[in-house]
């Protein structure tokens, strides 16, 4: 089964360009409106909002932390330089939470509009 993710960005380009150098996403198509990114076997949209919503959430771009949803990202890479590659694409990847998940460390992070994700590495 392929798993596709979708979304709204106030910004397309920074987002797109978050996603593919943070997660190594490859692009596979976009135009003004949308950017379609894949690695293995994720899809991810990231769509243009529209100009009515971009006033209404431009103001609360700070960490969305009860977005009831979090895509969540397998890396394996130190999490120490993942932190500073994020952290240099104006995200953040939080501390490694005290509970580990099937044999995996988690953290939680944003990305530059606040949208939550979590790696397990």
């Amino acid at each position: 089964m392929k798993l596709g993710i979708t979304i709204y960005a106030l910004n397309k380009q920074i987002l797109t360009d978050f996603y593919q150098q943070a997660f190594d996403f490859d692009l596979l198509d976009h135009d003004s409106t949308y950017s379609r990114l894949l690695k293995d076997s994720t899809e991810l949209i990231i769509l243009q909002s529209p100009e009515e919503f971009q006033a209404a959430t431009s103001e609360t771009l700070k960490p969305r932390e009860t977005t009831p949803i979090k895509p969540t990202f397998f890396i394996d890479q130190n999490i120490s330089d993942f932190r500073d590659k994020v952290s240099q694409l104006n995200g953040s990847v939080y501390k490694e939470k005290p509970w580990q998940f099937h044999g995996y460390k988690v953290c939680d992070g944003h990305d530059p509009e606040g949208n939550i994700f979590q790696v397990r590495f």
